[in-house]
């Protein structure tokens, strides 16, 4: 299921169902209690690996919406305000819900820790290795929240992961 702890106060959690058809259906009343949207993905365990999947695009687009704020800080822009035209050229969910907390440096409470964050990105690595060739994107973005992990910022907001370019020191023109 995916849409976070406001999807399940609203009742409109996602699910991505793997399983047969007839188990699927008899589930649903109870599905239909909490979620909205069902959408099935295959067999048992398809539902497991499309919602890491989510999760690890989700992580990955996190870490590259800070990475662009930060350049645009380091570039002299005024953060707010590239927020809200990063919102209009290229809008997403990722930046709709994390970039106001790496833009004003507020990564509390927690919503995704990194320890949560790295423990997915360990699952999908190892789906990964089973499936397809080496997937560097999703490494590197592994790479930069391990680092965070193994910095003790573990218990931290995934967003934390702007800490990075802010104790980088700024280059000397």
């Amino acid at each position: 299921m995916t849409r976070g702890v406001a999807g399940a106060k609203q009742g409109t959690l996602a699910f991505f169902l793997g399983g047969e058809a007839g188990a699927i259906e008899r589930a649903m009343p109870v599905l239909q209690a909490l979620g909205d949207t069902f959408i099935h993905v295959g067999p048992l365990g398809h539902g497991h690996s499309a919602k890491l999947i989510s999760n690890v695009l989700s992580y990955g687009t996190v870490a590259l919406v800070n990475e662009a704020l930060m350049l645009g800080a380091r570039a002299g822009l005024d953060a707010s305000r590239l927020l809200e035209a990063l919102g209009q050229g290229a809008p997403s969910k990722a930046l709709e819900s994390f970039g106001p907390r790496i833009a004003a440096g507020d990564y509390e409470p927690a919503r995704v820790t990194i320890d949560h964050v790295c423990d997915h990105m360990m699952l999908l690595q190892a789906l990964a290795a089973q499936t397809v060739p080496p997937v560097p994107v999703l490494a590197a973005a592994q790479a930069l929240y391990r680092l965070l992990q193994m910095q003790g910022a573990g218990d931290r907001d995934m967003s934390a992961v702007a800490q990075l370019w802010r104790s980088a020191e700024k280059p000397s023109a």
